[in-house]
């Protein structure tokens, strides 16, 4: 494709975009995400090959570094510009949930644990602390790598929650490419993590696990179902 029909394509999509941005597919609303990185090179053949490889938008915006560079044509700044992007979604995601507001809705719980996961592709658990009317007080990561049973500290979690001088906590952790069924470790450690926390007058509301766009609770599976 020479400059100047390049240079074209690419006005045409912004036009269509200006008027009507619902009605971009996929793979165009990619391609101009990639012009801002990418200034040169033909994005539509990029965005083509991205959804095929990570099946969806969502696919792609939760993709992690190494994994975009992997794709013909996406050098480190726009695995870097996606990154972002996915970064930014996550956040908006996360703002949802006000600091001031109770978080008392199943499915605004999950869509917030979800969003913690956002461009990990590796096993992470976060901690979140909460007052007495489940208003969050913070989201702290307390683990990444290998298996979050077998590296989480039960007394690290109390101290922080603690510290927070907080009287509820959850505990989170994803599932890479996997399903969001407890192994023996996640069992193990849940039960001893909420035995610890309620001898310290904490009470671990549930252990959830995140893979893709499910989110289980180990603890409670029934109560938590419709997130």
């Amino acid at each position: 494709m020479s400059n100047s029909t390049h240079d074209g394509h690419r006005k045409r999509l912004r036009a269509k975009f200006l008027s009507a941005p619902e009605t971009l597919e996929d793979h165009e609303l990619l391609e101009l995400l990639l012009f801002y990185s990418i200034p040169r090179a033909n994005t539509n053949e990029i965005a083509h090959h991205l959804l095929s490889r990570f099946g969806s938008i969502k696919g792609v915006v939760n993709a992690g570094l190494p994994a975009l560079k992997e794709i013909d044509g996406i050098g480190e700044n726009a695995a870097l510009f996606l990154r972002a992007v996915s970064e930014y979604t996550a956040r908006y995601e996360r703002s949802k949930v006000e600091l001031s507001a109770p978080l008392t809705s199943h499915a605004e719980l999950g869509a917030y644990l979800r969003s913690l996961f956002v461009g990990y592709d590796n096993e992470v658990a976060f901690l979140l602390l909460f007052d007495s009317s489940m208003r969050l007080l913070l989201c702290e990561k307390v683990s990444e790598g290998y298996s979050a049973g077998n590296v989480l500290s039960t007394r690290t979690i109390a101290s922080i929650a603690l510290a927070s001088n907080a009287p509820t906590a959850i505990l989170v952790h994803n599932h890479p490419g996997g399903k969001p069924i407890p192994s023996g470790d996640d069992i193990a450690i849940t039960g001893h993590l909420r035995w610890f926390l309620n001898s310290l007058q904490i009470q671990l509301v549930d252990h959830f696990i995140v893979a893709g766009d499910e989110c289980r609770a180990i603890l409670e599976p029934q109560k938590f179902k419709d997130m």
